[in-house]
């Protein structure tokens, strides 16, 4: 049974400019532009909390001075794609989700754009492209009701999409409870990132605890002496302990930097203490490290960071440890013979990361 379509008649006032139209032939004027006209009435009519279930809504018309223009995309002629022309800026709207906030600031201010906050208007955001390039964002058509709510009068973020870490830190100090996925459907980058973030994670979940990960920051030793081990001596510092004399030396020469790579080779418990015998060599069986330049520097092309990303290094697994454990493996070495890269990594753990934000 097909839903009952409600026509939703707009607000009077408007700031279309009818003399922006494309520059070329190639476009088609699509009247009546009835995926906007749906799109539009059906998130006007949520935004405001008069919408009810079974109903399609649909504007009468768009705003003045605003048309919808059409083209085929050269690598699939089948797939057509629509923009919407008329902002006095000469920019387009690729969908009626970016144009939502345009609209829906004109009709609060009777047709007045001052202070309108979309990703057009707005100077800090960043302007649609021209027609006959499709800045068509994954998954842009499928933001929420709540998303589509807090849309308008709120601040950009640096791509010029909405700032949702602000929208849902003003809306905790409103509710003063909040549980909610937090989701950035209109931000290219967040669509990209989320793909690799996913994988991570799924790797992330089957990997044992005591395995090093990609990106992972370590502590490391270079070389260790044949018969040499890592243990704790009597007063509780990890040193050097030679298994044929039952003597202990001096202190590990200890590096940091990034896990690069991990073991093709499954490994053991027992790799943690010393070498075991592998099927291949250690740039199969053993990890990649690479030493952690200055993050301080501006420019990674400076002779300091370009001498420390060359020196990386495949150990085998007994001699890396997680960097998190720093205090407790430089216990007892002065801190003015620490390794130039632990001062980098511990420069570079101040930050925070967020996977999968």
């Amino acid at each position: 049974m097909s839903s009952r379509v409600e026509i939703v008649p707009i607000n009077t006032g408007s700031n279309g400019d009818p003399s922006h139209r494309p520059s070329t032939g190639t476009h088609t004027l699509d009247d009546p532009p009835t995926n906007y006209l749906e799109k539009l009435g059906t998130l006007w009519m949520k935004h405001r909390g008069d919408a009810r279930p079974g109903i399609l809504y649909k504007l009468d018309k768009l705003p003045d001075g605003y048309t919808v223009w059409e083209k085929p995309r050269k690598t699939d002629p089948k797939h057509v794609d629509k923009w919407l022309f008329g902002n006095p800026n000469h920019k387009t709207f690729d969908s009626p989700n970016r144009f939502f906030p345009h609209f829906l600031h004109l009709m609060n201010s009777g047709g007045n754009s001052v202070d309108c906050p979309c990703t057009v208007c707005t100077t800090r955001g960043r302007s649609m492209s021209t027609a006959g390039v499709s800045t068509r964002l994954p998954g842009a058509d499928a933001a929420s009701h709540e998303a589509v709510n807090d849309i308008a009068g709120v601040p950009l973020d640096c791509e010029g999409t909405p700032d949702v870490f602000q929208i849902l830190i003003d809306k905790l100090k409103r509710d003063h409870k909040l549980d909610t996925p937090i989701t950035q459907l209109m931000s290219l980058n967040w669509c990209a990132h989320r793909l690799m973030a996913q994988g991570i994670l799924e790797t992330l979940a089957g990997t044992a605890n005591w395995l090093p990960r990609p990106l992972e920051m370590a502590l490391f030793v270079r070389e260790f002496e044949k018969d040499e081990e890592l243990c704790r001596d009597s007063s509780g510092n990890f040193r050097l302990y030679n298994t044929k004399t039952k003597a202990f030396s001096g202190f590990p020469e200890w590096e940091a930097g990034v896990i690069g790579e991990v073991p093709q080779e499954e490994l053991r418990l027992d790799d943690l203490i010393t070498e075991t015998e592998k099927e291949t060599n250690v740039s199969m069986s053993g990890i990649r490290v690479e030493p952690y330049s200055n993050p301080n520097l501006a420019s990674t092309s400076t002779k300091d960071n370009k001498f420390w990303s060359k020196r990386h290094k495949y150990v085998p697994m007994h001699h890396v440890r997680p960097f998190i454990f720093w205090q407790e493996y430089l216990r007892g070495i002065p801190e003015q013979e620490w390794h130039p890269t632990i001062k980098h990594v511990l420069t570079a753990m101040a930050t925070l990361a967020l996977t999968d934000r």
